[in-house]
């Protein structure tokens, strides 16, 4: 039974390492910025 416990710690720390892999992989890039391209302000408008 100590044996089982063993495979299984192990693979769960296996399983948690591959995905903090993943999720570290699809960091980076340029943030997105969403409608700012759509969007130009020439002038502040005071009202």
């Amino acid at each position: 039974m100590q044996g089982l416990k063993g495979v299984i710690v192990v693979t769960a720390i296996v399983a948690t390492a591959a995905a903090l892999g993943a999720c570290r992989k699809h960091v980076g890039g340029a943030p997105m910025k969403i409608g700012a391209a759509d969007v130009t302000v020439e002038q502040a408008v005071r009202k």
